[in-house]
């Protein structure tokens, strides 16, 4: 016990707040064994959600989409302020800048809105100085010889087709002025991004949905900016935040390959490198993950980015358990059939039938054996008292009779079954064997079975007396200590 405390504990300490990653998935025992044994500070991990943590959607999107909403809510009081356009390009910059990952359409139009509404401020406070003006130089672009608003320049990159409103841009002249960066942008040589290494069974999502690669393995995308990420399920596996060029051609380069990945997971057996690819997974999970391993033995790996190492995460012992094998006692009420023609030879007179060779049998068992891995050896004593009026087993000189018939015996096989070798007084040798089912500790059911052999005796007058064979059978309940 004490020592089971004291690995549990070092354990316990030397991995403080390593977050668990299940290979298959455990039953919630072992998993709350493992996670406490970890020190883990969140839920159980697939082996899917581990090669995504360092760019899965976390917490930090969320925020980022919560500040953009109430940034832009707040800097539309700035619209009918003087200079007020000031505020609203520079209070929406950060916001619009922290947004790194779409998943959808409503996630989309916040962004639109967003950069829509910037670069309404651009265009309505810089109009024709926008080339010139030093304080422009943030919020331009230039796209085949013309300067443009760089917020509306991106808003026509992730959303080509979308129509803006009198919400999106407050006052006509600007969403006229619109139209004409989205005929710009919609003229320019598009660009091509080209996917390197997508994993098997993910989808390549632009600015929020899902692509498909061309014939030419590239991607056609309007210039500016782009949020590409890889999805597989509900995971994100990669992300970037591109910026495309009017005819450039830009690589999105899965980092932690289906190649590398299944490299590291088919060489978890020992102590080993870990990839680079996967360093920035562990370092988004804390520092240390162990990967763990369920079955008939349970293995588990701590894995940090100098490497990995077998770590023991047994099962903890119940102090109220039972060590299995050593020396053990049964005893058992039975009840069963014993099969004797002697009844008839005994006593003539009742008759050679079914009924008078035939009897109902109760007893009493107790045994004691001992248990050496599956193999268990014992001796015992079984004595059953037979029912019904003639059947008696007569014995002795004076020719005395009795219903007890004692079975002392030895036994050997295993947990379950045993062959049993031993005599059945007063007449017989017998060979038999048991069947024992263990109900819950300390109750087993037991089934018996005895054939007994008959030994000829001779009577105290001179003459022999030649027994017949017979049998037993029979259930038990009782309990081993």
């Amino acid at each position: 016990m004490l020592l089971s405390l004291a690995l549990t504990l070092s354990l316990t300490s030397s991995a403080q707040g390593a977050e668990v990653v299940w290979l298959s998935p455990p039953d919630d025992a072992l998993s709350a064994h493992v996670a406490e044994l970890a020190g883990a500070q969140g839920p159980a991990l697939s082996a899917l959600e581990m090669r995504a943590a360092a760019t899965e959607w976390s917490e930090s999107d969320q925020e980022a989409y919560a500040t953009l909403d109430a940034v832009l809510q707040d800097v539309r009081a700035y619209e009918t302020k003087f200079d007020g356009e000031l505020v609203i390009m520079r209070d929406l910059a950060v916001p619009i800048a922290d947004i790194s990952l779409i998943r959808n359409e409503v996630e989309r139009g916040k962004l639109y809105a967003a950069l829509a509404y910037q670069g309404f401020a651009v265009n309505r406070y810089f109009d024709t100085a926008l080339a010139d003006d030093e304080q422009a130089k943030p919020y331009r672009a230039e796209i085949g010889g013309v300067t443009v608003e760089l917020p509306w320049y991106d808003a026509v990159a992730i959303d080509p087709e979308r129509a803006v409103t009198p919400y999106d841009i407050a006052e006509a002249p600007q969403r006229v002025n619109y139209g004409r960066v989205k005929e710009i942008v919609g003229s320019a040589l598009p660009a091509s991004l080209v996917p390197i290494d997508i994993p098997e069974g993910a989808d390549l999502m632009v600015d929020g949905r899902p692509t498909k690669i061309g014939p030419a393995g590239n991607i056609k995308l309007p210039p500016g900016r782009h949020l590409v990420h890889v999805q597989k399920g509900d995971s994100v596996l990669a992300r970037w935040d591109l910026r495309l060029e009017p005819g450039d051609s830009t690589e999105a380069a899965i980092p932690l390959t289906d190649e590398i990945w299944r490299a590291f997971l088919s060489g978890l057996s020992g102590e080993g490198e870990v990839p680079t690819a996967l360093h920035p997974a562990i370092e988004a999970l804390g520092g240390e993950v162990w990967m763990v391993r369920p079955g008939a033995e349970l293995t588990a790996y701590s894995v940090t980015q100098d490497g990995l190492t077998v770590v023991d995460v047994s099962p903890p012992s119940d102090p109220d358990a039972k060590e299995p094998g050593g020396l053990s006692v049964g005893v058992a009420g039975t009840t069963g059939w014993f099969y004797d023609g002697n009844f008839y030879l005994d006593n003539p007179a009742s008759g050679h039938s079914v009924a008078t060779v035939n009897a109902g049998a109760v007893g009493l068992l107790a045994e004691g054996v001992m248990d050496m891995g599956a193999l268990r050896l014992g001796a015992g004593l079984h004595t059953q008292f037979t029912l019904g009026s003639s059947h008696v087993s007569r014995y002795g000189v004076d020719g005395n009779q009795t219903r007890l018939r004692p079975y002392a015996h030895v036994l050997a096989g295993i947990r379950f079954v045993q062959a049993t070798l031993g005599y059945q007084f007063p007449h017989h040798a017998a060979v038999g064997g048991n069947l024992v089912l263990p109900i819950g500790d300390p109750l087993e059911l037991r089934s018996f079975g005895t054939f007994l052999i008959p030994i000829s005796k001779t009577r105290p007058s001179g003459g022999r007396y030649e027994p017949w064979s017979a049998g037993t059978a029979g259930i038990a309940l009782g309990l081993r200590i």
